[in-house]
């Protein structure tokens, strides 16, 4: 994954971000239900699932959000604190 800026204009780009952003609020309701950590999901998978982006592997800019955070070792990211904290409204 890079850490460019992707070829999308802003509202694309806030679209795409909120797609993803509720799949992982709704992967992650059952361990915030039960005070578990965050688990780790692959973007691609879920980029794929939420049919967001084109490069499915180029989307680490959506962890500038502050909201989910991104394993710089793989392909994973999962919800911060503050994403966990917000997931019930619409982001960015």
């Amino acid at each position: 994954m890079s850490n460019e800026i992707a070829p999308y204009d802003n509202y694309d780009n806030t679209i795409m971000t909120n797609n993803l952003f509720r799949r992982l609020c709704t992967l992650d309701e059952d361990d915030r239900n039960n005070n578990r950590p965050s688990r780790w999901h692959d973007i691609t998978t879920l980029a794929k699932e939420v049919r967001a982006f084109t490069n499915s592997t180029d989307v680490a800019y959506i962890t500038e959000t502050g909201y989910i955070e991104r394993d710089i070792n793989n392909n994973n990211v999962r919800l911060t604190d503050l994403g966990r904290q917000n997931c019930n409204r619409w982001i960015r």
